[in-house]
């Protein structure tokens, strides 16, 4: 196809002559010449983010170990008591919501936040023993959290750890007959 201004143009399709034309000035003027392209930019100095601190462990320590906590604490069997009532339920709540809202806000402790939010409650919520009363819960609780906020994460570690060791343990190995046995007695019952 050709252009209606300018024979000289040969195109494949309309829309091409389409395109053409506003870029086209009239008989025997040339096209526009194209604006010459833009230097690139200088190299900008990277931004240095300063490391955070947490207590008085600077950032890269503190991730760290909360990592290292994490890690290991994936594999605790359940043993979390009830959040308590009252101040110590209420702080307990503050300390995740804050370090939600670092994490939301993209702040520099961002990552070391997520993985306290993960591991507070198999730290700080371990029960004691089968039979504790609520209030040795407030009293654990409160102790934990002030340990938090000091960035004692190895002493809740080595606390919360033997906490777990005490477990009495489970024997996991179960016959298929049995599994099956079980699952035929509840579908009994149900039916």
């Amino acid at each position: 196809m050709a252009c209606e201004r300018c024979d000289q143009q040969r195109f494949r399709t309309q829309r091409g002559v389409l395109q053409h034309l506003p870029y086209f000035n009239g008989p025997g003027q040339p096209l526009p010449v194209p604006p010459p392209p833009r230097p690139p930019d200088p190299p900008q100095e990277p931004v240095v983010q300063h490391q955070f601190m947490w207590g008085y462990l600077n950032g890269d320590k503190a991730t760290h170990e909360l990592k290292q906590c994490y890690e290991k604490i994936v594999y605790w069997r359940k043993n979390i008591f009830m959040l308590p009532k009252g101040s110590t339920g209420k702080d307990y709540i503050k300390e995740t919501t804050r370090l939600i809202n670092e994490w939301l806000a993209d702040s520099r402790i961002k990552e070391c936040a997520m993985y306290a939010v993960h591991i507070m409650p198999a730290l700080l919520l371990q029960k004691q023993a089968k039979n504790s009363k609520n209030k040795h819960y407030v009293d654990a609780l409160n102790r934990r959290l002030k340990l938090l906020q000091n960035v004692e994460f190895d002493q809740l570690f080595r606390e919360a750890n033997a906490l777990q060791k005490r477990l009495p343990k489970v024997d996991r190995k179960k016959n298929i007959n049995v599994i099956s046995q079980n699952f035929v007695s509840t579908y009994q019952k149900e039916t």
